[in-house]
């Protein structure tokens, strides 16, 4: 399975520009990791962000600890093809730093 890194920055905040990862249902994994030993961060799809259906993988919750980087998502297993699914980036108070989103393109 692929494994597709996505950084968080130093200020909470995904490094790509618009912040949306296509995925691959039958294979793409995810893990985030932090820039320059920052952290922790908290990555978590809730049901309740606007446009999102679900979450995608079989857990909503994925900690990213300081200077390091997540365990793997496994493949979107609840996702479906098309749909977009926002997820929060939350710093070490849970405030939400970032909300970017990732779609299960094949």
């Amino acid at each position: 399975m692929p494994t597709r890194y996505i950084t968080i920055k130093a200020n909470g905040r995904v490094k790509n520009g618009n912040a949306r990862i296509d995925l691959s249902q039958s294979s793409d994994t995810i893990r985030w990791k932090t820039a320059s030993g920052n952290g922790p961060w908290k990555v978590v799809f809730d049901a309740n962000n606007p446009g999102s259906g679900n979450r995608p993988f079989g857990a909503n919750t994925f900690n990213v600890p300081n200077g390091g980087q997540s365990p793997s998502t496994g493949r979107p297993v609840n996702g479906v093809i098309n749909e977009r699914y926002k997820y929060s980036v939350r710093d070490g108070a849970g405030n939400i730093v970032d909300d970017p989103d990732i779609i299960i393109e094949t």
